[in-house]
Protein backbone atom coordinates (compact mmCIF):
# COMPACT_ATOMS: atom_id res chain seq x y z
CA UNK A 1 0.00 0.00 0.00
CA UNK A 2 1.09 3.81 -0.54
CA UNK A 3 -0.43 5.40 2.22
CA UNK A 4 0.54 8.74 0.70
CA UNK A 5 -1.92 8.45 -2.43
CA UNK A 6 -5.00 8.70 -3.17
CA UNK A 7 -6.56 7.94 -6.78
CA UNK A 8 -9.10 10.07 -6.34
CA UNK A 9 -6.54 13.23 -6.52
CA UNK A 10 -5.09 12.00 -9.85
CA UNK A 11 -5.18 14.55 -12.70
CA UNK A 12 -7.88 13.72 -14.86
CA UNK A 13 -9.94 15.82 -16.76
CA UNK A 14 -12.89 17.04 -16.71
CA UNK A 15 -15.70 14.32 -17.92
CA UNK A 16 -12.78 11.61 -17.35
CA UNK A 17 -12.33 10.49 -20.58
CA UNK A 18 -8.29 12.03 -20.92
CA UNK A 19 -5.73 12.63 -18.58
CA UNK A 20 -4.90 16.56 -18.21
CA UNK A 21 -1.88 17.21 -20.89
CA UNK A 22 1.43 17.99 -19.33
CA UNK A 23 4.82 19.24 -20.54
CA UNK A 24 8.14 17.72 -19.83
CA UNK A 25 11.72 18.73 -20.29
CA UNK A 26 13.61 15.20 -21.84
CA UNK A 27 15.55 14.25 -19.56
CA UNK A 28 18.07 10.78 -19.21
CA UNK A 29 18.26 9.55 -15.71
CA UNK A 30 20.69 6.75 -14.15
CA UNK A 31 19.62 4.55 -11.54
CA UNK A 32 21.63 6.62 -8.94
CA UNK A 33 20.18 10.06 -10.33
CA UNK A 34 16.59 8.57 -10.11
CA UNK A 35 17.76 7.50 -5.68
CA UNK A 36 19.15 10.97 -5.44
CA UNK A 37 15.65 12.28 -6.67
CA UNK A 38 14.18 10.32 -3.44
CA UNK A 39 12.51 8.04 -5.59
CA UNK A 40 12.27 4.79 -3.76
CA UNK A 41 13.50 1.57 -5.66
CA UNK A 42 11.19 -1.52 -5.33
CA UNK A 43 13.01 -4.40 -5.93
CA UNK A 44 10.96 -6.78 -8.18
CA UNK A 45 12.37 -10.14 -10.00
CA UNK A 46 9.01 -10.24 -11.95
CA UNK A 47 7.91 -13.83 -10.59
CA UNK A 48 5.16 -12.53 -8.07
CA UNK A 49 2.51 -10.38 -9.14
CA UNK A 50 1.85 -6.87 -7.13
CA UNK A 51 -0.92 -4.35 -6.96
CA UNK A 52 -0.76 -0.98 -6.37
CA UNK A 53 -2.91 0.09 -3.93
CA UNK A 54 -3.88 3.86 -2.34
CA UNK A 55 -4.66 4.77 0.79
CA UNK A 56 -8.11 3.26 0.47
CA UNK A 57 -7.37 0.08 -0.91
CA UNK A 58 -7.96 1.09 -4.01
CA UNK A 59 -5.77 -1.15 -6.83
CA UNK A 60 -5.40 1.56 -9.36
CA UNK A 61 -2.44 -0.42 -11.13
CA UNK A 62 -1.00 -4.00 -11.37
CA UNK A 63 2.65 -5.66 -11.41
CA UNK A 64 2.37 -9.00 -13.16
CA UNK A 65 4.13 -12.04 -12.84
CA UNK A 66 5.86 -13.89 -15.62
CA UNK A 67 4.45 -17.93 -16.18
CA UNK A 68 6.44 -20.01 -14.19
CA UNK A 69 7.10 -22.25 -17.03
CA UNK A 70 10.25 -23.43 -18.37
CA UNK A 71 10.30 -22.25 -21.48
CA UNK A 72 8.98 -18.66 -20.77
CA UNK A 73 11.89 -17.01 -20.81
CA UNK A 74 13.33 -18.57 -24.16
CA UNK A 75 9.69 -17.19 -25.58
CA UNK A 76 10.70 -13.74 -24.49
CA UNK A 77 14.27 -13.90 -25.93
CA UNK A 78 12.33 -14.82 -29.21
CA UNK A 79 9.93 -11.97 -29.12
CA UNK A 80 12.53 -9.50 -28.26
CA UNK A 81 14.60 -10.91 -31.64
CA UNK A 82 11.76 -10.67 -33.72
CA UNK A 83 11.14 -6.71 -32.69
CA UNK A 84 14.67 -6.36 -33.47
CA UNK A 85 14.34 -8.08 -36.85
CA UNK A 86 11.09 -6.10 -38.06
CA UNK A 87 13.00 -2.84 -37.10
CA UNK A 88 15.27 -3.72 -40.02
CA UNK A 89 12.33 -3.81 -42.58
CA UNK A 90 10.07 -1.13 -40.82
CA UNK A 91 10.48 2.33 -43.02
CA UNK A 92 9.69 4.49 -39.98
CA UNK A 93 8.45 7.99 -41.01
CA UNK A 94 10.11 11.48 -39.13
CA UNK A 95 7.10 11.34 -36.79
CA UNK A 96 8.03 7.67 -35.46
CA UNK A 97 11.72 8.69 -35.39
CA UNK A 98 11.44 11.93 -33.56
CA UNK A 99 8.85 12.20 -30.66
CA UNK A 100 8.55 13.10 -27.50
CA UNK A 101 8.81 9.61 -25.89
CA UNK A 102 12.18 8.87 -26.26
CA UNK A 103 15.71 7.95 -28.70
CA UNK A 104 13.92 5.23 -29.97
CA UNK A 105 11.70 4.39 -33.41
CA UNK A 106 7.55 3.59 -32.88
CA UNK A 107 5.41 2.30 -34.45
CA UNK A 108 0.71 1.54 -33.29
CA UNK A 109 -1.67 -0.78 -35.22
CA UNK A 110 -5.04 -1.12 -33.82
CA UNK A 111 -8.04 1.27 -33.31
CA UNK A 112 -7.61 4.93 -31.93
CA UNK A 113 -9.91 8.17 -31.50
CA UNK A 114 -7.47 10.99 -30.77
CA UNK A 115 -5.21 13.60 -31.77
CA UNK A 116 -8.43 15.31 -34.14
CA UNK A 117 -9.79 12.15 -35.63
CA UNK A 118 -13.68 12.59 -36.26
CA UNK A 119 -14.46 9.00 -35.47
CA UNK A 120 -12.85 5.67 -34.72
CA UNK A 121 -10.03 4.87 -36.90
CA UNK A 122 -7.42 2.07 -37.95
CA UNK A 123 -3.64 3.59 -37.15
CA UNK A 124 -2.28 4.99 -40.21
CA UNK A 125 0.43 2.05 -40.84
CA UNK A 126 1.73 1.87 -44.65
CA UNK A 127 1.39 -1.51 -46.29
CA UNK A 128 5.11 -2.70 -45.60
CA UNK A 129 4.58 -0.98 -41.28
CA UNK A 130 1.71 -2.77 -41.15
CA UNK A 131 3.01 -6.29 -42.72
CA UNK A 132 5.54 -6.00 -40.32
CA UNK A 133 3.33 -5.32 -37.36
CA UNK A 134 1.28 -7.96 -38.12
CA UNK A 135 4.25 -10.52 -38.29
CA UNK A 136 5.36 -9.49 -34.92
CA UNK A 137 2.05 -9.14 -32.82
CA UNK A 138 0.50 -12.17 -34.65
CA UNK A 139 3.56 -14.76 -34.09
CA UNK A 140 3.14 -17.75 -31.40
CA UNK A 141 5.07 -15.73 -29.06
CA UNK A 142 2.82 -12.66 -28.80
CA UNK A 143 -0.33 -13.94 -29.19
CA UNK A 144 1.18 -16.07 -25.91
CA UNK A 145 2.08 -13.17 -24.21
CA UNK A 146 -1.16 -11.39 -24.97
CA UNK A 147 -3.38 -14.41 -23.64
CA UNK A 148 -1.41 -14.72 -20.38
CA UNK A 149 -1.57 -10.92 -19.52
CA UNK A 150 -5.60 -10.65 -20.36
CA UNK A 151 -5.72 -13.43 -18.58
CA UNK A 152 -4.41 -11.78 -15.30
CA UNK A 153 -6.50 -8.99 -16.47
CA UNK A 154 -9.95 -10.52 -16.27
CA UNK A 155 -8.68 -12.37 -12.94
CA UNK A 156 -8.66 -8.92 -10.86
CA UNK A 157 -10.30 -6.51 -12.39
CA UNK A 158 -12.83 -8.11 -14.27
CA UNK A 159 -14.81 -5.03 -14.18
CA UNK A 160 -12.84 -2.86 -16.21
CA UNK A 161 -12.05 -5.87 -18.65
CA UNK A 162 -15.57 -5.89 -18.96
CA UNK A 163 -16.10 -2.63 -20.41
CA UNK A 164 -12.93 -2.12 -22.39
CA UNK A 165 -14.42 -5.42 -24.24
CA UNK A 166 -17.64 -3.95 -24.55
CA UNK A 167 -16.49 -0.44 -25.52
CA UNK A 168 -14.13 -2.05 -28.15
CA UNK A 169 -16.58 -4.41 -29.93
CA UNK A 170 -19.24 -1.57 -30.35
CA UNK A 171 -16.77 0.36 -31.92
CA UNK A 172 -15.59 -2.73 -34.24
CA UNK A 173 -19.50 -3.40 -34.89
CA UNK A 174 -20.05 0.10 -36.13
CA UNK A 175 -17.14 -0.11 -38.56
CA UNK A 176 -16.08 -4.03 -40.47
CA UNK A 177 -13.29 -1.79 -41.85
CA UNK A 178 -11.76 -1.52 -38.57
CA UNK A 179 -8.92 -3.45 -37.46
CA UNK A 180 -8.56 -5.50 -33.92
CA UNK A 181 -4.77 -6.20 -32.92
CA UNK A 182 -6.02 -9.67 -31.32
CA UNK A 183 -9.26 -11.54 -31.96
CA UNK A 184 -9.93 -11.49 -28.12
CA UNK A 185 -8.03 -8.83 -26.50
CA UNK A 186 -9.95 -5.87 -24.96
CA UNK A 187 -7.34 -3.60 -25.88
CA UNK A 188 -8.00 -1.25 -28.77
CA UNK A 189 -4.09 -0.15 -29.74
CA UNK A 190 -0.76 -1.88 -29.75
CA UNK A 191 2.67 0.10 -29.48
CA UNK A 192 6.05 -1.49 -30.30
CA UNK A 193 8.79 0.83 -29.45
CA UNK A 194 11.74 -0.47 -31.41
CA UNK A 195 15.04 0.24 -29.72
CA UNK A 196 17.52 -0.87 -29.25
CA UNK A 197 17.54 0.64 -26.22
CA UNK A 198 13.92 1.70 -25.29
CA UNK A 199 14.41 4.52 -22.30
CA UNK A 200 11.44 6.42 -21.89
CA UNK A 201 11.40 10.33 -21.25
CA UNK A 202 9.16 11.85 -18.21
CA UNK A 203 5.43 11.58 -19.88
CA UNK A 204 1.59 10.68 -19.39
CA UNK A 205 -0.15 9.09 -22.26
CA UNK A 206 -3.42 12.01 -21.93
CA UNK A 207 -5.17 10.16 -24.99
CA UNK A 208 -5.73 6.89 -23.22
CA UNK A 209 -8.40 6.32 -20.74
CA UNK A 210 -7.66 7.84 -17.59
CA UNK A 211 -9.60 5.20 -15.31
CA UNK A 212 -8.41 2.44 -17.46
CA UNK A 213 -4.50 0.06 -17.97
CA UNK A 214 -2.09 0.75 -20.05
CA UNK A 215 -0.44 -2.60 -20.23
CA UNK A 216 3.69 -2.36 -20.56
CA UNK A 217 5.67 -5.26 -21.54
CA UNK A 218 9.45 -5.54 -21.82
CA UNK A 219 12.03 -7.69 -23.63
CA UNK A 220 15.68 -7.96 -24.75
CA UNK A 221 18.77 -8.95 -22.94
CA UNK A 222 19.36 -6.24 -19.82
CA UNK A 223 20.29 -6.02 -16.45
CA UNK A 224 17.17 -4.81 -14.89
CA UNK A 225 18.73 -4.44 -11.63
CA UNK A 226 20.69 -1.41 -12.96
CA UNK A 227 18.73 -0.18 -15.23
CA UNK A 228 14.49 -0.62 -17.17
CA UNK A 229 13.38 0.57 -14.04
CA UNK A 230 9.48 1.80 -14.50
CA UNK A 231 10.07 5.24 -12.69
CA UNK A 232 6.51 6.57 -11.25
CA UNK A 233 7.04 9.91 -10.17
CA UNK A 234 3.81 10.81 -8.70
CA UNK A 235 4.20 8.01 -6.28
CA UNK A 236 7.67 8.30 -5.39
CA UNK A 237 8.78 4.51 -6.72
CA UNK A 238 11.05 2.68 -9.49
CA UNK A 239 9.96 -0.58 -10.29
CA UNK A 240 12.63 -2.74 -11.09
CA UNK A 241 10.77 -4.21 -14.42
CA UNK A 242 12.88 -7.66 -16.01
CA UNK A 243 11.69 -8.52 -19.61
CA UNK A 244 8.62 -10.89 -20.00
CA UNK A 245 6.92 -9.35 -16.72
CA UNK A 246 4.36 -6.56 -17.07
CA UNK A 247 2.88 -4.43 -15.51
CA UNK A 248 -0.72 -2.34 -16.06
CA UNK A 249 -1.11 1.63 -15.27
CA UNK A 250 -3.16 4.33 -15.34
CA UNK A 251 -0.91 5.60 -18.25
CA UNK A 252 -2.98 8.98 -18.90
CA UNK A 253 -2.69 10.09 -14.90
CA UNK A 254 0.67 9.17 -13.59
CA UNK A 255 4.07 10.51 -14.77
CA UNK A 256 5.99 7.80 -15.73
CA UNK A 257 9.57 6.89 -17.21
CA UNK A 258 12.65 4.52 -17.34
CA UNK A 259 16.05 4.38 -15.61
CA UNK A 260 18.81 4.12 -18.63
CA UNK A 261 20.11 0.30 -18.86
CA UNK A 262 23.95 -0.07 -19.89
CA UNK A 263 26.11 0.41 -22.67
CA UNK A 264 25.98 -2.80 -25.22
CA UNK A 265 22.27 -3.28 -23.76
CA UNK A 266 19.36 -3.80 -25.59
CA UNK A 267 15.89 -3.39 -24.20
CA UNK A 268 12.67 -3.32 -26.39
CA UNK A 269 9.00 -2.81 -25.07
CA UNK A 270 5.43 -3.07 -26.37
CA UNK A 271 2.61 -1.22 -24.82
CA UNK A 272 -1.49 -1.87 -25.26
CA UNK A 273 -4.19 0.37 -24.23
CA UNK A 274 -7.02 2.18 -25.34
CA UNK A 275 -7.84 5.94 -26.13
CA UNK A 276 -10.55 7.66 -24.17
CA UNK A 277 -11.74 8.84 -26.84
CA UNK A 278 -13.26 5.41 -27.87
CA UNK A 279 -15.36 5.51 -24.51
CA UNK A 280 -16.73 9.25 -25.17
CA UNK A 281 -17.91 7.79 -28.82
CA UNK A 282 -19.73 4.96 -27.45
CA UNK A 283 -20.95 7.37 -24.44
CA UNK A 284 -22.45 9.24 -27.33
CA UNK A 285 -24.29 6.28 -28.94
CA UNK A 286 -21.67 6.12 -31.87
CA UNK A 287 -21.09 9.47 -32.57
CA UNK A 288 -19.01 12.56 -32.21
CA UNK A 289 -20.10 15.34 -29.54
CA UNK A 290 -21.15 17.81 -32.28
CA UNK A 291 -22.85 15.03 -34.16
CA UNK A 292 -25.25 14.74 -30.47
CA UNK A 293 -25.38 18.49 -30.23
CA UNK A 294 -26.80 18.78 -33.88
CA UNK A 295 -29.49 15.74 -33.31
CA UNK A 296 -30.29 17.12 -29.97
CA UNK A 297 -29.23 21.11 -29.74
CA UNK A 298 -26.36 22.44 -28.47
CA UNK A 299 -27.69 23.58 -25.26
CA UNK A 300 -29.14 19.81 -24.38
CA UNK A 301 -25.81 18.46 -25.12
CA UNK A 302 -24.42 21.14 -23.32
CA UNK A 303 -26.34 20.11 -20.11
CA UNK A 304 -25.91 16.34 -20.67
CA UNK A 305 -22.26 16.84 -20.58
CA UNK A 306 -22.12 18.80 -17.60
CA UNK A 307 -24.50 16.33 -15.79
CA UNK A 308 -22.19 13.51 -16.98
CA UNK A 309 -19.16 15.34 -15.27
CA UNK A 310 -20.68 16.10 -12.00
CA UNK A 311 -20.64 12.39 -11.20
CA UNK A 312 -18.13 10.81 -13.97
CA UNK A 313 -14.82 10.88 -11.46
CA UNK A 314 -16.46 9.22 -8.96
CA UNK A 315 -17.97 6.45 -11.04
CA UNK A 316 -14.62 6.02 -12.55
CA UNK A 317 -12.89 5.36 -9.67
CA UNK A 318 -14.64 2.20 -9.06
CA UNK A 319 -12.46 0.70 -11.56
CA UNK A 320 -9.52 0.80 -9.19
CA UNK A 321 -11.56 -1.98 -6.67
CA UNK A 322 -11.15 -2.53 -3.36
CA UNK A 323 -8.37 -5.00 -3.06
CA UNK A 324 -9.45 -8.41 -1.37
CA UNK A 325 -6.41 -10.98 -1.74
CA UNK A 326 -7.19 -14.17 -3.18
CA UNK A 327 -8.14 -17.05 -0.49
Amino acid sequence: MLPNIDAANLPAANGAWVGKRQWFRPVKRDLQSVKDAGIQVIPWEGWTTHPLLDKHSRMFALMVARPRKSNWLTLIRDAARRIAKGCKHARFSQKQLIHSRGDFPVMATGIIHSGGTEEPCNAANSKCNQAVMDHILGSPEFCRIQEHNDRIFRLHNPALYKVYDEVLSFVVDSDEGLRRTYTKSPFAATTINFGPQTVLDDHTDSHNLPWGWCRVTPMGPFDHRRGGHLVLWDLGIAIEFPAGASIFIPSALLVHSNVTIQPGESRYSVTSYSAGGLFRWAWNGGRTDEECDLEFGKEEGKRRRAEHAKTAWKEALTYFPIWKPFT
